[in-house]
């Protein structure tokens, strides 16, 4: 029973690893500092929050659907991005100065992790329309493209 109980515990501490935070630059200027990011079944996920705080973003949260709004640090009003589930491969993004909302597909479900929400590395870069880099053995996140 006890052995059992030691593999599932052994199986979720690999499953699910933390890298050393890192610094986040943008166009090669630091931005930030203490962004860890997480491994989890070959995908990369960043802390949203962290990196809302980063770019000056703002998020909302439904408790009941564990939905998160993300909205638009460059507009005046609450204009938002997208909206992501946590669990769920589903976004609905809204096109910045107007459009119809459309839905597109990641490759990884938003998770959770300690309290916080964590998205898929590749969908954060594609949703803003930036390029980036990680570097895994430093934890650093370089990211271009204009704002």
């Amino acid at each position: 029973m006890y052995k059992k109980i030691l593999c599932v515990l052994i199986a979720f501490v690999f499953s699910v690893s933390t890298v050393s935070a890192g610094t986040v630059y943008f166009n090669g200027i630091p931005v930030g500092s203490g962004v860890d990011y997480i491994e989890r079944d070959g995908y990369v996920y960043l802390p949203l929050r962290k990196l809302a705080d980063l770019f000056g973003g703002e998020l909302g949260w439904d408790d009941k659907s564990k939905t998160v709004t993300i909205y638009n640090p460059m507009s005046s009003k609450k204009e938002i991005l997208a909206e992501v589930t946590v669990g769920s491969k589903t976004a609905t993004i809204y096109p910045i100065g107007g459009g119809d909302p459309y839905e597109t597909e990641m490759e990884a479900p938003p998770i959770i992790v300690d309290s916080r929400t964590f998205l898929p590395y590749d969908f954060i870069l594609e949703s803003i329309g930036f390029s980036g880099e990680l570097d895994k053995k430093t934890g650093d996140i370089r990211l271009k493209g204009s704002m």
